[in-house]
């Protein structure tokens, strides 16, 4: 009789891959566990959120004293559909009366100048750039090989 047994979760640091230790793997278990429980938990949030707000009508408040309050108020923002019409119609104005936010990132040819300490504006660029480096933890179901196969006959 053939046992159904999991393969053992694995670590893959640096391009290697081996067996992860059994304190890791039970904390990356929890991990996952905890992560799908909050991912169904709210959706059942959303759900629950949107009853209210239908049964309230879009507005009100519903609260039972020292325990909870839940307030529904309808809002709003207004944005600039079209600023150069706008900045026409307002002329000198336009500039008292809105607010510019300008975003400004770096090119591929700027980061190749940054990169390459032979070129001629090198030097020019190293302080006005900063890198800024982090470590990110994602999360998603992994679906076993035999599956992926089968999905995709």
């Amino acid at each position: 009789m053939a046992t159904n047994q999991r393969p053992k979760p694995q670590l893959i640091q640096a391009g290697n891959q081996v067996p992860a230790s059994p304190d890791l793997a039970a904390l990356c278990l929890d991990l996952w566990t905890l992560k799908c429980d909050i991912d169904s938990q709210q959706q059942e949030l959303d759900a629950m959120k949107a009853r209210v707000i239908e049964l309230l009508d879009g507005e009100g408040t519903v609260f039972d004293e020292g325990t909870y309050r839940i307030t529904v108020a309808p809002r709003s923002s207004v944005g600039i559909a079209d600023a150069a019409e706008l900045e026409r119609r307002l002329g000198d104005r336009f500039a008292d009366l809105v607010t510019r936010k300008v975003t400004v990132s770096p090119s591929k040819n700027l980061l190749a100048i940054f990169e390459d300490p032979s070129h001629p504006d090198y030097g020019r660029v190293q302080d006005c750039l900063i890198v800024n480096s982090s470590v990110v933890l994602s999360m998603r179901a992994d679906v076993p090989k035999d599956a992926k196969t089968a999905r995709a006959a």
